[in-house]
């Protein structure tokens, strides 16, 4: 699919019934707005769609929407831990990841073995929060203008 622009600083970069990836062109941001279960081919292709939009575009804040998510399976978090992490943070763009986690356990699950597994090796801020107003204070906070712009 490729990205649509109304005119404004929002683009869509992926719009499908699994995912949402949005791009906030004067904030420098990438939204990923998971939307129930993806399949192991839509999971990969989303987040190999925004890893690639990162490393393009130079994204420095990564907002990853997960309260609508459902399990991710093992197959899925492996590839994810094993190939797909190592490849973003090769990347070296991002600065800061805000996470709204998913109201599904198992996702929750799944999401903190992920992080757990990468934490040694990402090169940026990782954030929990409870709801989108604060996880964005958090991705813009002033005292990381410097580092991130």
């Amino acid at each position: 699919m490729e990205p649509t622009d109304d005119g404004s600083n929002e683009q869509v970069v992926l719009n499908e019934a699994f995912l949402t990836i949005t791009h906030q062109r004067n904030k420098g941001l990438i939204i990923l707005r998971w939307k129930g279960y993806a399949d192991p081919a839509n999971y990969r292709r989303g987040l190999d769609t925004a890893r690639e939009y990162v490393a393009t575009h130079k994204i420095k804040r990564w907002l990853a929407d997960l309260r609508h998510m459902d399990a991710i399976l093992a197959s899925e978090e492996k590839w994810t831990n094993e190939d797909w992490f190592p490849r973003l943070i090769k990347t070296g763009e991002l600065r800061r990841m805000a996470i709204l986690p998913s109201k599904d356990f198992f996702n929750k699950m799944s999401v903190e073995r992920i992080m757990d597994y990468s934490a040694g090796a990402i090169q940026f801020k990782v954030g929990y929060f409870p709801d989108e107003v604060s996880s964005m204070e958090w991705l813009f906070d002033e005292s990381m203008s410097k580092a991130i712009a």
